[in-house]
Order: structure tokens, then C-alpha cells, then sequence
């Protein structure tokens, strides 16, 4: 999961891969037993060809996601069921994918038409098995309603965990980060590097060097001075 991926983007996309995952496998079984089960080849291949066209078409359902256009997606669920239907016809072993056409119509449907949906895929499972049987049996009856009440629960959860999860990618596409600040400021000129050719600034301090008594390391020292002496007075001879 990325930084600006909302928490539960992944529990989704595992729900919905799960959920495309159990499709195609529900098909692959049924078409496996009714070309072991039937005793003539052209139902056998009626079936084939029938499953064939059903796994397409629910491929193709990925390029309808990714466009979000509703009617698309409303027409590719209805193809989705009528081919579904007919294979149900065929044989009831395809009685096992109304699970997932229970999540699809929950998830793609609203309100009533998903109950509506939902209540008609499981009046078609219990139809078909009641033709099939030539009777009917509590497990025929109450095996399709429990599991689409299951399929209704848990797709109640998968919807609000889908619409809070809408909900957090649109409030996240509306907040961008905030500008680097601009350094240099605007108003202020970038200090210059030394210039590798000016002269250097000259100390005002004055060197030893540069001092008189200085001036030459080999001068000879100033002889001290002697004091003068006191001058004396004079001595007159005696008379």
C-alpha cells in the first residue's frame, strides 16, 4: 500500500480478486461435470460454447470497471445474468454462480432493483432445480434463499467499506501538498563567492617589522650613554 492509498483500498481489491477468482472457478467445475455427466457430445460442447461466451464477456467486465460508466456496467450485468440463465437451463450445476451474481447485483444495483435482482437469481436457481428434480425438497428452497441472504450481508459491509473508501480517495485528490519555500527569498541577492583574484585586506596593525628599531635584524646594539660628569671647581694656586 502506498503513502496516498486509502487504508481500505487493499481489503477491496482483495474482496473484489477473491470475488473473480470464485467466478471463474464455479464455471470451470460446472462445465467439468456436465461434459463428465452427459451421455451425448452436443450438449456436452452446447455447454462449452455457452461457458466460453459467459467467461468472456465477464472478462470483459475489468475495461467496464475501469471506464465507471453506469449504463455500461448495468447492460454488461444484464448480459452477464442472461448467459448465466441459459446455462442454468442447461444443466443446474451452474447453480453454484448465483453466489457471486449476488454480489455483483448488490454491488452494482441500488436499493430495491438489488433486491429485486437478487430475489429473481434465486427464483431462477429454485425453478431450475425443481424441473430438473421433477420435485421439490426443503434443501432445494432453503439452500438459495440462505445464501442470498448471506450474499446481502456481507455485501452491505463490502458497500460502506466501499463508500468510505471513495470517500477518503476524493477528500485525498482534493488536498495537495504544500509549495516549497523559495529560498533566496525573493528580495534577497544571494551572497557572491570570494573572489579567488582580490588582493587581501591589509592589516592596520603594525608588524615588528615595520618598526624603526626594527629595521634590520643585524643592527648593532646602541651603546648606552654615560652620564656626564659634575663639573668641578677650579683650584687657585695660594698666594
Amino acid at each position: 500500500m502506498t503513502s496516498h492509498e486509502p487504508p481500505g483500498a487493499t481489503i477491496l481489491r482483495l474482496l473484489r480478486l477473491g470475488l473473480h477468482a470464485g467466478f471463474f472457478a464455479l464455471l470451470a467445475l460446472a462445465t467439468t461435470r456436465v461434459l463428465l455427466t452427459r451421455d451425448t457430445p452436443a450438449h456436452g460442447l452446447a455447454a462449452l460454447a455457452g461457458a466460453t461466451a459467459l467467461a468472456a464477456v465477464y472478462a470483459a467486465g475489468e475495461l467496464v470497471r475501469r471506464h465507471r460508466a453506469r449504463r455500461a456496467a448495468t447492460a454488461w450485468l444484464a448480459t452477464v445474468t442472461t448467459l448465466w440463465a441459459a446455462l442454468l437451463a442447461a444443466s443446474t450445476d451452474y447453480s453454484w454462480l448465483a453466489f457471486p451474481l449476488f454480489f455483483l447485483h448488490m454491488h452494482l444495483l441500488r436499493g430495491k432493483h438489488a433486491v429485486l435482482a437478487v430475489a429473481t437469481v434465486t427464483g431462477l436457481v429454485i425453478t431450475a432445480q425443481i424441473a430438473h428434480a421433477g420435485t421439490w425438497t426443503t434443501g432445494m428452497v432453503l439452500g438459495p434463499v440462505l445464501g442470498a441472504l448471506f450474499a446481502v450481508i456481507i455485501t452491505s459491509a463490502y458497500t460502506a467499506l466501499y463508500t468510505e473508501n471513495e470517500q477518503r480517495r476524493r477528500d485525498s485528490s482534493k488536498t495537495s501538498p504544500a509549495p516549497a519555500p523559495n529560498w533566496p527569498p525573493p528580495n534577497t541577492k544571494p551572497a557572491s563567492p570570494p573572489n579567488a583574484n582580490a588582493s587581501p585586506a591589509k592589516s592596520t596593525t603594525p608588524s615588528p617589522k615595520d618598526s624603526p628599531a626594527s629595521s634590520c635584524c643585524c643592527a648593532p646594539p646602541t651603546p648606552p650613554t654615560t652620564p656626564p660628569k659634575p663639573a668641578t671647581a677650579s683650584t687657585r694656586p695660594a698666594a
